[in-house]
């Protein structure tokens, strides 16, 4: 039976337009606009397209909690709950599922992180539980797994295309043999540390993608900091910064060891803080996209790379904030429940000013 308890919203933000690439050398920095806050009628009336995906479940393809996304001539997603990768069709119609979870080849603890090889049409799943990346080809065989570099198990992991595999090590500490952002192994070659850790983090609160692809760039939003990468085989180059104003960060509180021995407290003060936090940045060809917290109230904040502007939406409800998993294109992608796409599809609600459409 085909229901549709699961839905993709495709965003094309402001008018799609195709944007000029960024090129290595060019460091800009976006400031976010706190003098002048939307509603999210606003937000959602500026938008110029949006396409509707329902997913088709069944007794094979039951979704429990997407948690990563990738997008090109079909639609793969893991799945918190059920520790599954499940595959579909742009239109949504279910194709295929697998979940291996075990300790011996093939098989995984957890799905830490999730990459499709578009070269070579490869499904690659990160275990950190295990410290090894699994290969599958598109049937989900298994092919072949590999230890990863990264001392106690990546936050993240990505692929530069020359089979360079890039890792993010999340723990924060300034030791030695644990102290870099990311590890960088080429397919022959020794593993290159890059972005030391300047201070212990006393809580880790990681970006929901902290590595993505945008164009032909693979980009790193480090933990705590403002300035964006672009990750190399041999280096990392900033490539942009956002300026939050004095809204960013107090390392004061988030470095604090003393307070980050009380996980509890830590969330408690968190939201009493005078700075944003649970920070996230996706990018399209055209758009930065930003979601974050701000006093415990959630917030939006997208900007058009090619003029700069910016719009900044806080939502009534958290549970409203809009947060996408993934870009294809000129559009931002984000999952949705069936309880939320009741929400955005209520003409009395949210109006579009361009297409809204089910995709075909």
């Amino acid at each position: 039976m085909r229901t549709t308890c699961n839905i993709f919203l495709l965003l094309c933000l402001f008018a799609c337009t195709q944007g000029n690439k960024n090129k290595e050398k060019d460091i800009k920095t976006y400031t976010v606009a706190w003098e002048n806050i939307s509603s999210p009628e606003v937000f959602f009336a500026d938008i110029d397209t949006a396409y509707f995906i329902p997913l088709e479940t069944n007794d094979s393809s039951q979704i429990g909690e997407i948690s990563q996304l990738n997008v090109s001539d079909k639609l793969v997603l893991s799945d918190r709950k059920t520790q599954s990768i499940l595959q579909f069709s742009l239109d949504g119609h279910f194709l295929s599922a697998h979940k291996a979870i075990g300790n011996g080849p093939g098989e995984y603890v957890r799905i830490d992180g999730m990459y499709i090889d578009k070269n070579k049409n490869h499904i690659l799943v990160l275990d950190a539980i295990q410290n090894k990346v699994l290969t599958y080809d598109a049937n989900f065989k298994f092919i072949e797994e590999k230890h990863t570099p990264v001392p106690f198990g990546a936050m993240a992991f990505s692929m530069i295309e020359d089979s360079t595999f890039v890792y993010e090590e999340g723990i924060g500490t300034v030791k030695s043999d644990l102290k870099y952002c990311l590890f960088v192994q080429p397919p022959n070659g020794e593993t290159r540390h890059f972005l030391p850790f300047e201070k212990t983090m006393s809580i880790h609160f990681s970006p929901r993608q902290s590595l993505y692809h945008v164009d032909d760039a693979l980009v790193f939003v480090p933990t705590y900091n403002d300035t964006i990468y672009n990750v190399f085989e041999d280096r990392v180059e900033p490539r942009m910064r956002i300026d939050f104003g004095e809204q960013w960060v107090d390392e004061a509180f988030v470095y604090n060891q003393a307070l980050g021995k009380d996980p509890m407290l830590f969330m408690q003060k968190l939201a009493d803080q005078n700075f944003i936090y649970f920070f996230n940045l996706m990018e399209n060809r055209t758009h930065i996209y930003m979601d974050f917290y701000y006093k415990g109230e959630a917030y939006v904040s997208v900007i058009d790379k090619k003029d700069n502007s910016n719009t900044l939406v806080k939502f009534r409800d958290p549970d409203a904030q809009m947060k996408p998993l993934a870009s294809h294109g000129d559009y931002f992608v984000f999952p949705l429940a069936q309880s939320e796409f009741a929400r955005i599809a209520d003409s009395n609600n949210y109006t579009f000013a361009g297409k809204a459409r089910w995709w075909k």
